[in-house]
């Protein structure tokens, strides 16, 4: 037997019973390496579960662009629908550009709302200003600005310049991973 060929230089008492010892404590080990190796994985495996259901769950739209001719502007179409089909969407606004401004007191703000009657301070995004001709943009980013189903972009204020234009961008997120995208 290959113990009994090598000299033995460990704790008193019987050098088999050592060696034993240190098999069991080896296997011991290994197994709980094993076990750690396959936790660590199963997250892994987790982690990429959650990215899959996001790249699912989130998608760029291109809004519309709302004519600021005359303010308050409430368009119909600048907010998430209501649940078509079981499925409700939430939109993050990305960037929202205002302009051309045509004088130094011109003064937009950006709503979030139902109706023209939400045009509180309560409500109130942003405020756009800025020297004639200029567009003014801002970026809430990527949790900043969330419309919940049947909220709108609601746009209020004065805007002298000409054909002046709200552009804006947008991810529509799956309300029921909303909680995932918001992490």
């Amino acid at each position: 037997m290959i113990v009994d060929d090598l000299e033995y230089a460990g704790p008193p008492g019987d050098p088999r019973e050592h060696w034993q010892q240190l098999v069991t404590a080896e296997l011991e080990l290994s197994a709980r390496l094993c076990t750690a190796t396959e936790r660590v994985a199963d997250l892994m495996a987790a982690r990429q579960d959650l990215a899959d259901t996001l790249a699912q769950a989130v998608n760029w739209v291109p809004a519309p662009a709302i004519p600021l001719s005359s303010l308050p502007v409430v368009q119909a179409n600048a907010g998430p629908e209501p649940a078509i089909g079981g499925l409700a969407y939430c939109w993050a606004i990305q960037r929202v550009t205002v302009g051309p401004l045509g004088a130094t007191t011109d003064a937009v703000t950006i709503y979030k709302g139902r109706s023209s009657a939400d045009v509180l301070s309560v409500n109130a995004l942003f405020t756009f200003a800025g020297a004639a001709g200029a567009y003014a943009t801002w970026s809430p980013g990527r949790t900043g600005a969330i419309l919940k189903p049947n909220e709108h972009l609601i746009a209020a204020g004065t805007i002298t310049g000409t054909n002046p234009v709200l552009t804006w961008d947008v991810l529509v997120v799956d309300q029921d991973a909303l909680h995932l995208f918001l992490l």
